[in-house]
């Protein structure tokens, strides 16, 4: 009777193994229910198993975060093994969207691994989630200081996950990018790539979003001649990773169609603004916000050129879209 109960308790890791199992199947109620198990084991072994009926209770499952005033609190423990509890929290909070519980689980994280895994590869993962969800928050002055922090982390260990570092990269520089500090922005987003296919090969699939962000900035800055090729390679690859019919192919030709409008090569705008669309009628239906995108661009392609007749029927078409999905009366049906 004396080992019934070490027999009958579970680890705490077992159960932070099981949940990080359930969040990569997407089953977030379950995961959660596993880092609070896992947060009462780890409160019990760090106790000694000297813990009351109270502390160990059904009860204390809700114990990591309490609601006060609409803002959620963490009942911290200053222990290096609990860091990872609480940033599993803040993981699923972040997927279901809760986003003032993420920041607190994570910010709990990270106070532990200040402690005791500082300048960690691990302490450079949180920074990372953390200035996802302050990005999320429009905490933007938050968000750099978490990207760059975490990017002198991964660079300074030579061990360092060069997949992370390349996201981080392209994270700091995608937030450059979306505040207009394009100069900022472009040495991180080449590096980016440059790290990724140095690590995972040049034809490596997840490149291409990277690409993508790299066109998108030299489309901005009005430097076309340097942004074509590179949405050309991005599209190439989007087309071997999801076939030639997947949306994400479309978002390229989108942008590459609008491009070309503004290089002046109608035709080519035209041609390519056509297969976009074909591929959003296809794969999203008539009646998406994206087809109607699609058929905005080329009716005002069209408008331009003035082929009234051709954009005509596609802004009559864009108005019905429009009208089922605002209503006649709003002001974000369309005008001619």
């Amino acid at each position: 009777m004396e080992t019934s109960q070490s027999q009958d308790a579970i680890n705490f890791k077992a159960y932070i193994e099981a949940g990080k199992r359930a969040f990569d199947l997407g089953r977030y109620e379950d995961a959660e229910r596993l880092y609070q198990k896992a947060l009462i084991e780890a409160r019990r072994e760090k106790a000694n198993g000297f813990m009351s009926p109270d502390e160990t209770s059904d009860n204390t499952l809700d114990a990591i975060t309490q609601e006060d005033s609409g803002k959620s609190r963490i009942a911290l423990v200053d222990d290096p093994s609990f860091a990872e509890i609480y940033r599993g929290f803040g993981e699923i909070y972040s997927m279901q969207g809760s986003w003032l519980k993420a920041e607190d689980a994570l910010k709990a994280a990270l106070a532990v691994q200040e402690k005791w895994q500082q300048d960690s590869n691990e302490l450079a993962e949180t920074l990372n989630k953390l200035g996802q969800v302050y990005r999320v928050e429009g905490k933007f002055q938050e968000v750099e200081s978490c990207f760059r922090r975490a990017l002198s982390i991964f660079e300074s260990h030579e061990d360092s996950d060069k997949v992370k570092l390349a996201d981080t990269l392209e994270s700091l520089a995608d937030l450059y990018r979306l505040h207009g500090k394009y100069d900022q922005a472009e040495p991180l987003f080449s590096k980016a790539i440059a790290v990724r296919e140095a690590t995972l090969g040049p034809d490596h699939p997840t490149i291409g979003a990277m690409l993508q962000n790299l066109a998108l900035l030299y489309h901005a800055e009005g430097r076309y001649d340097k942004a074509e090729p590179i949405y050309a390679r991005a599209l190439k690859l989007n087309e071997e990773k999801w076939g030639t019919l997947h949306p994400s192919v479309a978002v390229i030709l989108n942008y590459l169609a609008e491009l070309y409008r503004l290089q002046g090569n109608f035709p080519k705008a035209e041609e390519t603004h056509w297969k976009a669309l074909k591929i959003r009628q296809t794969a999203l239906g008539l009646d998406h916000p994206s087809t109607a995108q699609t058929l905005s661009n080329l009716a005002n392609l069209f408008h331009i050129q003035c082929k009234y007749d051709q954009a005509e029927p596609l802004y009559k078409t864009l108005l019905e879209i429009r009208t089922r999905d605002w209503g006649a009366g709003t002001c974000m049906s369309p005008k001619f």
